[in-house]
């Protein structure tokens, strides 16, 4: 993860004054494939879908017994809150060239390109949030959570449990 991370961070930076900072908009055309920005909108809606798609698998797959109604209730508000977001992404989401981000300047094209890993990072953390929740209420016994599937354990195997997992 962090390797991920510094990786995308350094891509960030050296993209910001290799786009943005070292190249003067007089050559930029010359260095730079245009983008076509049809096919990237297109592309970058497809790309979320998946992402959305993501969130809401994470909230399927999920082992256990699921009978109490405080589990269908996350799995519904999940679904929901997924959808939901959903709309309001595609909503937002200019869907002609020339009102979208791409095709506005060079650092609108920028940003919106990088904003699109963190994105996407945070939709996966919302439907694997949403998962969290889902164990919570599928490993419930007599009230109290069953860290890694153990029953009558004590605080020092539970602490071990977390550690090993």
């Amino acid at each position: 993860i962090w390797l991920c991370l510094s990786g995308w961070i350094s891509w960030a930076a050296f993209g910001c004054f290799e786009q943005v900072v070292w190249i003067p908009k007089e050559h930029y055309k010359e260095l730079f494939v245009p983008m076509n920005v049809n096919f990237a909108i297109h592309r970058y809606g497809e790309w979320f879908m998946l992402m959305f798609g993501e969130s809401v698998l994470s909230l399927i797959i999920v082992d256990g017994n699921a009978e109490s109604t405080s589990y269908y209730r996350t799995f519904y508000a999940g679904i929901i809150s997924v959808i939901l977001l959903q709309h309001i992404h595609f909503r937002s989401e200019p869907h002609h060239s020339e009102e979208h981000a791409l095709s506005r300047s060079r650092q609108s094209n920028y940003f919106y390109v990088i904003m699109v890993p963190l994105q996407s990072i945070l939709l996966i953390m919302i439907g694997v949030s949403y998962k969290m929740f889902l164990y919570e209420f599928v490993h419930l016994d007599d009230n109290r959570r069953n860290l890694g599937g153990h029953s009558g354990t004590t605080s020092v195997e539970q602490q071990q449990t977390i550690a090993d997992f």
